[in-house]
C-alpha cells in the first residue's frame, strides 16, 4: 500500500495525519468584545495558521476559530516533522499576537484582549474519506474525523492545563515507527 502525495489526494479513502489548531480563548473574546474588530483580528490569526500549516498540510476548512488541515501519511516522513510544523505555527501565531499587542493604538475591547487569545492543537493518524462537492471544495468523513473533533472538546485548560498545548494522540505518535517494524 502507497499512501498517495498530496497532487493525488483527490477523493477516496486515505490513511493519513488530522490537525485541528484552535484559538484559546475565542468565544469570550468574540462575545465579550466589538464583534468587527474581534472579528478582524480572528480573521487575520486563522489566515497566519492556515498559511503557516499548509503545505505540507492540506486545508480543509475554516470552523470559526478553528483550522482543519490534513495530510496523507507520506507528507511526514517521520513524527518530529509533524511537532515541528506545529511549533512553528504556535511561534508565528504567538509572534503575530505579540505584534498586533504592540502596534494597536485602539482603545476598544477587542484590540484591548488580543494578548489573552492562546493556540492549541489536536493531532490524529487515521484513516478517513477525502471527498470533494460540487464546486471542488475537499470535505472528510469518517470515525476519525469525528474522533478529532471530539478531542477538541478536552477539559485540559479547564483542569488546570496550559492555554496552549499540542495534543498528539498515540496513534499519530507512533504511526511511522509502526510502519517500520512491519
Amino acid at each position: 500500500f502507497r499512501s498517495p502525495t498530496m497532487d493525488e489526494v483527490d477523493e477516496g479513502v486515505v490513511k493519513g495525519y488530522l490537525l485541528l489548531a484552535d484559538i484559546s480563548g475565542y468565544t469570550e473574546f468574540l462575545t465579550g468584545t466589538e464583534l468587527e474588530h474581534s472579528h478582524a483580528i480572528v480573521t487575520e490569526l486563522t489566515n497566519l495558521i492556515r498559511a503557516t500549516l499548509t503545505p505540507p498540510m492540506r486545508f480543509v476548512k475554516l470552523e470559526g476559530d478553528a483550522v482543519f488541515c490534513f495530510a496523507p501519511r507520506d507528507a511526514f516522513p517521520n513524527g518530529e516533522l509533524l511537532v515541528e510544523l506545529v511549533e512553528s505555527c504556535y511561534f508565528d501565531f504567538r509572534n503575530r499576537l505579540s505584534n498586533m499587542v504592540r502596534s494597536t493604538t485602539c482603545p476598544c475591547d477587542a484590540c484591548g484582549a488580543i494578548g489573552g487569545l492562546d493556540l492549541k492543537f489536536v493531532a490524529h493518524f487515521g484513516t478517513f474519506i477525502v471527498d470533494r462537492d460540487d464546486d471542488g471544495r475537499v470535505d472528510l468523513a469518517g470515525p476519525d474525523v469525528i474522533l478529532v473533533h471530539r478531542l477538541l472538546k478536552n477539559t485540559i485548560i479547564e483542569s488546570g492545563g496550559p492555554s496552549s498545548y499540542g495534543f498528539f494522540t498515540d496513534p499519530c505518535a507512533t504511526s511511522r515507527s509502526e510502519e517500520r517494524r512491519v
